[in-house]
């Protein structure tokens, strides 16, 4: 029983390879449907790795649609933050939210040009070749843009950019890159302050700074020390931020996203109650 929990406590910090490990050792010598179901839970676990490794590389080869591993990690960090958010674990939930907006930006850059799977100054070389792109963003981001380290806003007006050229492609549908871009525009990014007058006339109706991100950046997972309620983040953002969050991958991964807790939750219940029910 210590063994399946550490592992589930393993897993849900992110730490998949010794998740795995330890369902490995836990495996040998179980047999029956127990062990099959310890068995399914390592290769989750294993499969998790992988991906978190994929999305955490690059070599060119996370983009839409996207491979089983890296779908895995997708739902496993939106059935994560909904346990933060459930269990009023409001730092830890933004933190992952967050994480989740960036990791979906960077799909959609790469999947509009391959570079930005590649390179994480994909934009400063962007911004040599090609003078349309960077007038683009310099209208957005300003001058500076191409020397600053890719980010959030780096990444969305990106893929603005150069979705229009997947647009044109009849063999590709946009509408998962739109929705992932509206849902990043609702959560908020950060943009400059040091605009022109003209350069803040153009982003007025574009994604700016929220309320949610100025949240995070006040609380011990941002700049500052303080903690943040579920109560608050309902009341910043607009909406059922779960929904609207589960939408957007039901998009990113052309289906709606599973429970990955399931199978094990449903083994460390069956253990407990044989644990306090022996007999029946």
């Amino acid at each position: 029983m210590h063994g399946l929990l550490r592992a589930a406590s393993l897993r849900l910090n992110f730490r998949f390879q010794e998740a795995a490990e330890v369902l490995r050792t836990l495996r040998t010598g179980v047999d029956g449907s127990t062990g099959a179901r310890i068995h399914r839970l390592y290769c989750q676990a294993r499969q998790l790795a992988e991906g978190a490794e994929l999305l955490s590389q690059n070599n060119g080869n996370v983009c839409l649609p996207v491979a089983d591993a890296v779908a895995a990690v997708f739902e496993e960090l939106f059935a994560n933050l909904q346990v933060k958010y459930d269990n009023d674990e409001g730092v830890d939930f933004l933190a992952r939210l967050f994480r989740l907006q960036e990791a979906g930006l960077k799909l959609c850059a790469a999947t509009c040009n391959p570079l930005f799977a590649q390179s994480t100054r994909a934009h400063s070389e962007l911004a040599q070749k090609d003078p349309a792109y960077r007038e683009y963003m310099t209208k957005y981001l300003g001058e500076q843009f191409a020397t600053r380290p890719q980010n959030r806003p780096i990444l969305y007006y990106s893929t603005c950019y150069y979705l229009k050229e997947l647009q044109a492609n009849s063999s590709f549908t946009g509408a998962a890159v739109r929705s992932i871009l509206n849902w990043a525009k609702k959560v908020g990014l950060e943009i400059p302050d040091r605009l022109s007058e003209r350069q803040a006339h153009s982003r007025s109706n574009a994604a700016e700074a929220t309320d949610l991100m100025n949240l995070r950046n006040k609380s011990i997972a941002g700049h500052g020390f303080l903690g943040i309620a579920r109560a608050q983040i309902g009341q910043y953002f607009k909406g059922d931020i779960l929904a609207e969050t589960q939408a957007m991958l039901t998009q990113l991964l052309s289906r709606p996203p599973g429970r990955p807790y399931e199978e094990q939750d449903n083994l460390i219940r069956d253990r407990l109650q044989k644990l306090f029910n022996p007999v029946g």
